[in-house]
């Protein structure tokens, strides 16, 4: 990836790319910050480097672990939930997760599911409550093998006292929270 493609995917997690020239060096300095998820304050990786071929693999390395942490947060109050369908659940962008964490959703993946699954507890104008749950599942041939990178996002809302509803499908994260919303 390129600088910009970097300073955009660091923008759309809500963290930035900062590059400054090494006075000592004449070496790029770039630090990708991104923002905090689970206490730790180190949610930044630094590089000085005037090979921007290495960018890649440490800023991987990086991300990895930011994943990693991002998908245990998901998971605090269904700890178990954490390794079913992780496969899939690497698979979208890391913006995805964060659009997950930021609505309040919570992982409830289960092993008997076909695909990840979260859930937001949502409380009606009568009290009433139900669940909303979010399914991601990757995109795969009728005999179950991957076709391609991409994920989709299916809505349904589930209650005790109203019967199940299909929301939707939607293409993005984004439409998947908005179109759920009540």
């Amino acid at each position: 990836m390129i600088l910009s493609d970097w300073e955009d995917y660091a923008h759309n997690l809500g963290g930035e790319l900062i590059t400054e020239m090494d006075a000592a060096t004449y070496c790029d300095r770039w630090w990708l910050v991104l923002p905090e998820i689970d206490g730790q304050q180190n949610d930044e990786c630094e590089l000085l480097t005037d090979d921007y071929g290495d960018h890649h693999y440490v800023y991987q390395v990086f991300l990895d672990d930011y994943r990693d942490r991002m998908l245990k947060k998901l998971a605090t109050e269904h700890p178990d939930c954490l390794s079913t369908h992780k496969d899939i659940k690497n698979l979208p962008p890391l913006s995805v997760l964060k659009s997950l964490l930021d609505a309040g959703y919570q992982d409830v993946s289960y092993g008997n599911d076909e695909c990840p699954s979260y859930y937001l507890e949502i409380v009606k104008e009568g009290g009433d409550v139900y669940e909303r749950f979010i399914y991601i599942y990757d995109d795969v041939s009728e005999d179950g093998e991957r076709v391609s990178e991409v994920v989709k996002f299916k809505v349904r809302d589930e209650s005790e006292i109203y019967p199940s509803e299909e929301v939707g499908v939607f293409d993005t994260i984004e439409k998947a929270i908005e179109g759920g919303e009540a």
